[in-house]
């Protein structure tokens, strides 16, 4: 399948828990979408279109790309995989934003947490930000980590140990 193809099946899709379309090239607005997305289950982004899919496209496409990349990098953290990408329909540049699930939550844009519930972009409530750090703890914890107590020194291969 290819990207022009791809854009128009997520169009019709419509808006959702992992796609939002935005008709202008809004930083902030689009910065806690993305945040949202990084809390919860990933997504996808399109910039230049309406609500109903109506294509509207984006001006200066490249240059805004590149200025929207500098601006998410320095704006949410921890670091995040962000793609920003540029595909055209119908005549019309648009720029597309694409992330996983995060690793590292929770995500903050400007000192503020989002969530994705449905197809809305909300500020995380203090239960949700509990279980974004409860489980991000979770997750640190590698088996490498974890104490040992019935572990012997004879167990150990030492000649993998530097």
């Amino acid at each position: 399948m290819n990207d022009n193809q791809l854009i128009k099946d997520l169009i019709k899709q419509g808006e959702s828990e992992k796609l939002e379309f935005k008709s202008t090239l809004n930083k902030g607005s689009i910065g806690n979408v993305l945040a949202s997305f990084l809390n919860t289950k990933g997504g996808r982004l399109i910039i230049g279109l309406e609500e109903n899919g109506e294509v509207l496209g984006i001006m200066n496409a490249e240059k805004e790309a590149q200025d929207l990349r500098q601006f998410l990098v320095n704006s949410i953290v921890p670091d995040s995989p962000i793609d920003v990408d540029i595909l055209e329909i119908e005549g019309k540049e648009l720029i597309v934003c694409k992330v996983q699930e995060g690793t590292k939550q929770p995500y903050i844009f400007e000192g503020t947490i989002f969530c994705r519930v449905n197809n809305e972009t909300n500020k995380a409530t203090s239960a949700q930000v509990s279980n974004l750090i409860s489980q991000r703890q979770q997750d640190e914890l590698h088996w490498e980590r974890q104490i040992n107590l019935r572990l012997d020194w004879d167990d150990l291969d030492k000649n993998l140990i530097v």
